[in-house]
């Protein structure tokens, strides 16, 4: 393995660094972005079919949730740079302003309408590694005031692509013995509808029994190498991007695709998903998605006034709570019944305090749990 040129030694540091603290990561991107003065640097691994991201760390500029959805569902398979990417040897960057003329990076409305409106002006991608259906990549770009990339460079980054691969291999080994598993699989044990724990990898670390059943008794889920997968293709999209979507909500990027807030199931049930967070060195660390189901079977017919008496709920605050436990978004409870989304939000804080549940998973827990 060749080492780095010498003026980019420093940057082995960080990375050795990078798997040894919940910072190291980004302290490395950091590094990288300053280094070569560029406008926002990416490390992500991205599914091959559903396009769904995991272990994302950048840098710099960061993309809003409008531009992220828009290039999901809109201008992925736009991205020229990145087909060039594909068409090419993996293990090394690859320049827009330094790729073929016939490539035309530069002619389309990805271009256009998603880079430019941001400020971007040049590009540069490498292939990390692709192992099944996942692949590593790292990117990076420059505004039209920052130089464009030359040969030098990409060749001086080329030297860092192995040592970055095998701090990234030994992430995603680590992740599979985190120190939050144990937790994990004690939290999903306390409900009592189907949940299973992904990891930021998207693979599954902890599944409870109601779970396990639910894969076993119908054709509707599947576990492939430790990813969880539905059979329908459309909905296994929606499944990736809700998982995506609520890591990026975690990570504070407010993004809405509504296809992914919760996906309809063929059985009448419903799938969700929920941010789960650990307390470490006081203060909340991500560490994993719950994807739940949500089925009438699993808790049987609320009845709305029983509901009222018990917490002391109003009538609209139970009819509410009643829809909550469907698994019904707000805005779709909102249409249900009539109401403003702000009115119904309002009712859902009340059903909380009184309740004693910060959400809409434990509340729903609370109620299967309760023989009403």
């Amino acid at each position: 393995m060749q080492l780095p040129a010498q003026c980019d030694a420093f940057l082995l540091g960080h990375l050795l660094e990078a798997n040894t603290s919940l910072e190291g990561w980004q302290r490395f991107m950091q590094a990288v972005l300053s280094h070569y003065n560029t406008r926002s640097f990416h490390l992500y691994l991205i599914n091959n079919s559903t396009q769904a991201m995991r272990f994302h760390v950048d840098a710099g500029e960061i993309v809003s949730a409008e531009y992220m959805a828009a290039y999901v569902e809109h201008y992925i398979h736009q991205d020229r740079l990145m087909a060039a990417v594909n068409d090419r040897p993996a293990g090394q960057f690859y320049a827009s302003n330094l790729l073929p003329e016939d490539v035309d990076v530069y002619g389309n409305d990805y271009f256009k309408n998603w880079a430019i409106p941001q400020g971007i002006k040049e590009g540069a991608v490498a292939r990390i590694y692709t192992e099944g259906d996942w692949t590593c990549y790292m990117a990076c770009n420059r505004t039209a005031e920052q130089d464009p990339f030359t040969h030098e460079e990409i060749s001086r980054m080329n030297l860092l692509i192995p040592f970055i691969e095998k701090s990234v291999r030994t992430s995603a080994s680590q992740a599979e013995q985190d120190k939050h598993e144990l937790r994990a699989k004690a939290l999903v044990n306390t409900y009592r509808f189907p949940a299973a724990v992904l990891t930021e990898y998207g693979e599954v670390w902890a599944q409870n029994h109601a779970m396990t059943e639910y894969i076993s008794s119908n054709q509707i889920f599947r576990l492939e190498q430790r990813t969880l997968k539905l059979t329908d293709s459309s909905n296994d999209k929606s499944l990736n991007l809700g998982i995506l979507q609520t890591i990026k909500r975690a990570n504070g990027v407010d993004m809405e695709m509504e296809q992914a807030e919760r996906i309809p199931l063929p059985d009448g049930g419903a799938l969700g998903f929920h941010s789960l967070f650990e307390n470490y060195q006081n203060r909340q660390v991500f560490v994993g998605v719950m994807v739940y189901i949500i089925n009438k079977d699993f808790y049987g017919n609320l009845p709305i006034e029983r509901l009222r008496l018990l917490f002391n709920l109003t009538q609209a605050e139970a009819e509410t709570c009643g829809l909550l436990a469907t698994g019904l978004l707000p805005k779709q409870i909102a249409a249900q019944r009539n109401k403003s989304v702000y009115t119904i939000r309002e009712q859902l804080s009340n059903i909380y305090q009184k309740t004693g549940c910060n959400n809409q998973v434990s509340l729903i827990n609370l109620l299967s749990n309760i023989p009403l």
